[in-house]
């Protein structure tokens, strides 16, 4: 299975600062956006596009955006959300094939934020 994934500048800056490590799900490096409540991200692969917003409320964070398959290699593209208040992982529907966009909305108990990661997979 072949997976690709993308992260955007500042975000991967700080993250390398920070000397945060994120687990591996697959043989490619993972990547991914670390964001605070109220902010507003996006997200590009050669494959693959996604926006989206964080939001905190009475102790939950959302993460409520689009998911988009921008390319006809017969993979999906997905949104996937790391909560670390909770430890939980947390998952959008498949956008598939080429042109398909999936709408989600993840969300878990917490006040901080969540890490966010886009990924085209087979």
């Amino acid at each position: 299975m072949s997976v690709r994934r993308v992260l955007t500048g500042a975000a991967f800056a700080a993250t390398v600062a920070a000397g945060v490590l994120i687990p591996t799900t697959a043989s490619a490096a993972p990547t991914g956006v670390t964001g605070d409540c109220g902010t507003t991200n996006a997200a590009y692969t050669s494959g693959a596009e996604a926006h989206w917003t964080i939001q905190c409320s009475g102790g939950s964070v959302s993460v409520t955006g689009w998911v988009k398959d921008t390319d006809a290699d017969g993979q999906c593209a997905q949104v996937y959300a790391y909560f670390p208040y909770t430890g939980n992982w947390k998952y959008s529907a498949r956008a598939c094939p080429k042109g398909d966009v999936k709408e989600f909305t993840l969300t878990d108990q917490g006040s901080t934020g969540a890490n966010v990661y886009l990924r085209e997979i087979g």
